[in-house]
């Protein structure tokens, strides 16, 4: 996506408008835009591995947060205090994504694997001893199966 908006940027704006300054006004932001997407990536992925641990309030929580404490603000102070147009809007984005993203890796990166493999590991055993009961009454079935059609020869056995 981000090399989409790199590479057609001037095409994406022609296909708008033929305005020369809205096109000027779009392409700027289409390639603020391009990279606002690679923390806005990055984000999406570490709120994707806080979730499998179970950990989707805290993820979602620090999204929130950086998009209230960081982007907000920093849109409000440019736009209204500098008089930076629309220009200032992918910039405040992209910061506040940076922002989160940050804060969701110093989260993955401080994990502990081992603990959460056993967890998952214990929660896991319930289920295989069930399916090998089932896949042991399955195979009791076919074993049966096999034993009393032994006599008939035309019949399909497996």
């Amino acid at each position: 996506l981000t090399s989409i908006f790199l590479l057609a940027g001037p095409n994406i704006s022609n296909a708008f408008t033929n305005d020369r300054t809205l096109e000027t006004m779009m392409n700027d932001l289409l390639t603020l835009t391009a990279l606002a997407i690679i923390p806005m990536t990055l984000t999406q992925v570490y709120w994707s591995l806080l979730g499998t641990q179970g950990n989707y309030a805290t993820a979602s929580a620090a999204i929130l947060a950086s998009r209230w404490l960081v982007t907000v603000p920093i849109a409000a102070i440019l736009v209204f205090g500098q008089n930076w147009e629309i220009d200032a809007l992918p910039g405040s984005v992209a910061a506040g994504y940076a922002t989160a993203a940050f804060v969701l890796s110093l989260l993955v990166f401080n994990t502990d694997w081992n603990v959460i493999s056993l967890m998952i590991q214990e929660e896991m055993m319930p289920m295989e001893d069930d399916e090998d009961d089932e896949d042991d009454e399955a195979d009791s079935e076919v074993d049966d199966l096999l034993e009393s059609d032994t006599s008939d020869s035309d019949d399909f056995v497996l």
